[in-house]
């Protein structure tokens, strides 16, 4: 059994992206018979989810958990809702900005985690009802809508600590090995 964790590379503002660093170290890990496969993905709304979508495809995880900084946050923070906006004023890692308001045409306002946050909401792990408009609730919710009945698809946002969300990852493990 398999999750797929994904954390971002560099973007403006933001030069060493820990989410991207916290996939890095825990790639490879195996926790209560559960193998951990991290992947960093480029901050663009052109590539990212085209290259999750392909990493899921490759890997056939049990489970898809992607990660983003908040800089602003100093808790680990697990999504609730992805909802079906974007902000086109922010520009990528590329200068681009997201083409439509609207991430799906015609889906859903909104769709769940996939994450049993109630769960892993411990020891400095929160629950958050707004991940922001911009890339990291653009891949949450075209994986939540994609993909989200076929296997647990969630965010989480993370403080910049280097593997602050490494804990709750494990906590995840766990519960899926059981």
């Amino acid at each position: 059994m398999r999750i797929l964790v994904t954390g971002f590379g560099p973007f403006p503002g933001v030069e060493h992206n820990v989410s991207g660093a916290t996939a890095r170290a825990i790639d490879g890990e195996t926790v209560h018979g559960v193998t951990f496969v991290g992947e960093v993905v480029d901050v663009s709304w052109r590539r990212a989810w085209p290259t999750i979508a392909q990493l899921v495809d490759e890997v056939k995880p049990a489970a898809l958990v992607m990660l983003g900084v908040a800089t602003m946050r100093d808790t680990v923070q697990i999504e609730r809702f992805a909802y079906n906006e974007a902000d086109p004023e922010r520009p990528d890692c590329d200068g681009l900005h997201c083409e439509s308001t609207q991430l799906v045409e015609g889906g859903p306002d909104h769709l769940k985690t996939g994450l049993p946050w109630a769960r892993l909401c411990t020891d400095g792990v929160e629950p958050s009802d707004d991940g922001g408009r911009y890339l990291c609730n653009g891949v949450f919710y075209r994986a939540a809508h994609a993909l989200g009945a076929e296997l647990p698809v969630g965010f989480v946002h993370v403080p910049d600590v280097a593997n602050a969300a490494l804990p709750m990852l494990r906590r995840y493990a766990a519960l899926l090995a059981r």
